[in-house]
C-alpha cells in the first residue's frame, strides 16, 4: 500500500495541474504547430518551383528576344540607304574622316534603334 502511494501520481494538486497542462496546453499547441510547419514547408516548396519554372521560361524567351531584335536591327541596317550608300562608296582607302563618318552614322542609327 505505501507503495502505491508513493507511485500515485493523482495525488497532489502540484501532479494534477501538471497533467492538465500537458494534456490541455502543450499536446494542442505541439499538434497544432507541426501541422502548421508541414503546410508552411510545402506552400514554400510550391513558390519555389513556381518561381523556378517561371524564371526558366523567361530565360529561355530572352536569348530568343535578343536574337529577333539583332535580326531585325541587321535587317533594317542592310535595307537603309542612308547607312549602306555612304559605306559602299567609301572604298577601303577611303580617309579616316570617310570611316569616322560611316561609323558615326551607323552608331546613330543602331542607338536610335
Amino acid at each position: 500500500m505505501k507503495m502505491l502511494k508513493k507511485w500515485n501520481i493523482f495525488g497532489s494538486v502540484r501532479s494534477q495541474i501538471l497533467i492538465l497542462l500537458l494534456v490541455f496546453i502543450i499536446t494542442p499547441t505541439t499538434i497544432i504547430s507541426v501541422f502548421t510547419i508541414n503546410k508552411f514547408t510545402e506552400m514554400i516548396e510550391q513558390n519555389g518551383m513556381d518561381m523556378m519554372e517561371t524564371a526558366l521560361k523567361h530565360s529561355m524567351e530572352n536569348p530568343q528576344t535578343f536574337m529577333d531584335g539583332a535580326a531585325d536591327a541587321a535587317l533594317m541596317i542592310m535595307t537603309n540607304t542612308a547607312i549602306i550608300d555612304p559605306i559602299l562608296k567609301s572604298d577601303k582607302q577611303g580617309t579616316v574622316q570617310q570611316k569616322i563618318g560611316v561609323t558615326k552614322l551607323l552608331e546613330n542609327y543602331l542607338y536610335d534603334f
